[in-house]
């Protein structure tokens, strides 16, 4: 028998020409397109279910009006004519059939089924190569943006981290710790320095999202990369002003720079001859030996 089962497929074609089998498959293609079963025709066609089967096998080759009835009930008004004129073409080549050599051998199914097998790998193994490689290339593109983060989030910790240091090492050299000048230099640098330690904080955070490989973590490792602004090194306090010496002075006798400069820095004009002692600076005593 030939009937299409639920969750079985076709069953072997039977009949004996070429022209028998191509007119059985094209019914079996009808039925399977429209969505019913060999019992759904029986009141269209008005055969028994035993010979509608065997035309489907190709065991027998159906009246002209069997084809008819079966496209009929098997097709949509849009198809139906088109469908009838493909069915009884194949009919009157079945009822006449070639002599068989004139055929070619008629194609195993076996072959038939292993060829349509290979194209599907074929064509499933190219889809998969085709994913893989733009899997590929946007994990390339990934990791040069992960990188390119790390290094600028590096680079900040760099900077931040000599900033924090030179900050750190501004306030302990601040003397008379009671002078008002002196407390708003050491909050301002206060300042300066808790705000460093929190951009370097941001940065450090931003380095370890931006090794760790996330898309979501290099988002928020560029925000934070923009967000934070390295604090400018501030200005050196002024230094104490000193006296200026004169343009000219009597010597032997060097002239002395206040304590915080070297004692043997002299005044570049030469003084004057008025008196028989004196001499131009930058020579050396005899008295004194400076």
């Amino acid at each position: 028998m030939a009937e299409k089962k639920a969750g079985r497929g076709w069953g072997d074609l039977q009949a004996d020409t070429v022209e028998g089998r191509a007119l059985a498959i094209y019914l079996r293609q009808l039925l399977d397109r429209s969505g019913k079963q060999l019992r759904d025709l029986e009141p269209s066609v008005r055969y028994d279910r035993s010979t509608i089967s065997e035309f489907f096998s190709g065991k027998k080759v159906p009246s002209q009006q069997f084809i008819g009835k079966a496209v009929d009930a098997l097709t949509t008004p849009l198809e139906r004519e088109i469908r009838c004129q493909e069915a009884l073409a194949l009919w009157h080549k079945a009822k006449n059939p070639a002599p068989p050599s004139a055929h070619l051998p008629a194609p195993r199914p076996a072959e038939e089924a292993a060829a349509a097998a290979l194209a599907s790998v074929a064509a499933t193994a190219q889809d998969q190569a085709a994913h893989a490689q733009e899997q590929l290339t946007q994990a390339h593109e990934r990791n040069d943006r992960l990188t390119q983060e790390r290094n600028r989030a590096q680079q900040m910790v760099t900077a931040l981290s000599m900033l924090t240091v030179d900050l750190q090492q501004r306030m302990s050299g601040l003397k008379n710790p009671q002078g008002q000048e002196t407390q708003q230099e050491l909050a301002r640098l206060t300042y300066q320095l808790d705000t460093a330690q929190q951009d370097l904080g941001r940065a450090r955070a931003s380095r370890g999202e931006a090794e760790q490989g996330s898309p979501a973590a290099c988002a928020r490792a560029a925000t934070n990369l923009r967000n934070s602004s390295p604090v400018s090194a501030p200005p050196h306090p002024p230094r104490a002003a000193t006296a200026t010496p004169p343009s000219c002075h009597p010597c032997p006798k060097t002239f002395k720079r206040p304590s915080s400069e070297p004692t043997s820095t002299r005044c570049s004009t030469p003084c004057t001859a008025s008196s028989t002692k004196a001499r131009p600076c930058g020579t050396k005593s005899a008295t004194n030996g400076t």
